[in-house]
């Protein structure tokens, strides 16, 4: 019998799993007529007249089309082992990826959110962004509109790491959506300030993945924004990062932000950490901005 089988995970986020883990039969706490048979993998609902394996009961049971929860179910078993086997190949060479997965680890992380929590991040972001967890990462989807581009895997234990989770999968521009909308905009050097900040009602971007990269295929997204602001984390390398951006959008319309008073490697999370609002986070920002050639 699988213990951490897709039908016993969905069944216990559903309505709750009881009995012996050891047992062949499970029931559903909040459904005493939705039992489960761990050696089969199938479930049955006596009382709404359906049974089946996990792909009958994402289709009767959640909802969800026939299409999609062959792909739930197949991201799902290719999570389970790790790492070296979480990407798949089209016959043109492009990694493909599946939303599902992005929001199966949201499903997996929603009893554990500490890490969001330490960020400042509500559950209502938490929710909106997708932010999950899986197998001791945390998990933040980047999506391009309905498209999931990648998911970056973080965390802080036993050594902070942030990797992507598909391999040889392009960068892309958080929130790409907000630049059709505004006029000015707080690039951030991080993915987490970026989401930070939108929850504080600023319309905010960075890039997905790499503190260097840089494609001046973005640069027609930036073309009607009239003011950039650059939150630069508070080291070397942060500076020299928001300079050469500066220099790509416009050493004119981009002003760059440093909390140099603040201890190195200092940055927005840091600040509403602390206890700083947003109205401060603003008077900071547009009154201490300088230029790429001022710093």
């Amino acid at each position: 019998m699988t213990k951490t089988s897709l039908l016993e995970y969905l069944v216990d986020k559903d309505f709750g799993l009881e009995g012996n883990p050891q047992s062949r039969w499970a029931r559903a706490g909040e459904h005493d007529s939705l039992v489960v048979d761990r050696e089969r993998q199938i479930f049955f609902w006596n009382s709404r007249e359906i049974f089946g394996n996990v792909v009958d009961y994402l289709v009767k049971v959640r909802g969800i089309s026939l299409e999609e929860a062959k792909k739930y179910s197949k991201n799902f078993e290719q999570g389970k082992s790790a790492f070296t086997t979480r990407q798949e190949v089209s016959e043109s060479g492009i990694v493909q990826t599946s939303p599902a997965l992005a929001r199966l680890f949201w499903e997996s992380g929603k009893e554990n959110r500490e890490y969001w929590y330490n960020r400042k991040l509500t559950d209502k972001t938490i929710d909106r962004f997708l932010l999950g967890n899986y197998n001791g990462w945390f998990t933040l989807p980047i999506f391009d509109g309905a498209e999931l581009i990648n998911i970056q895997i973080r965390r802080d234990e036993p050594e902070k790491k942030i990797r992507a989770w598909y391999k040889h999968r392009p960068a892309t521009i958080l929130n790409k959506s907000l630049l059709k909308h505004n006029n000015t905009i707080y690039f951030t050097e991080g993915t987490v300030d970026a989401i930070l900040l939108c929850q504080e009602g600023l319309p905010a971007v960075t890039k997905s993945f790499g503190g260097q990269v840089w494609k001046d295929e973005w640069l027609p997204l930036f073309l009607r924004i009239d003011r950039i602001y650059y939150i630069a984390d508070n080291d070397k390398v942060g500076v020299d990062i928001a300079k050469k951006i500066a220099k790509k959008l416009g050493e004119l319309k981009v002003k760059i932000y440093v909390f140099s008073d603040k201890k190195e490697k200092f940055d927005s999370v840091d600040f509403f950490r602390e206890g700083g609002c947003v109205e401060e986070f603003l008077k900071r920002v547009h009154n201490e901005s300088k230029y790429s050639f001022e710093l």
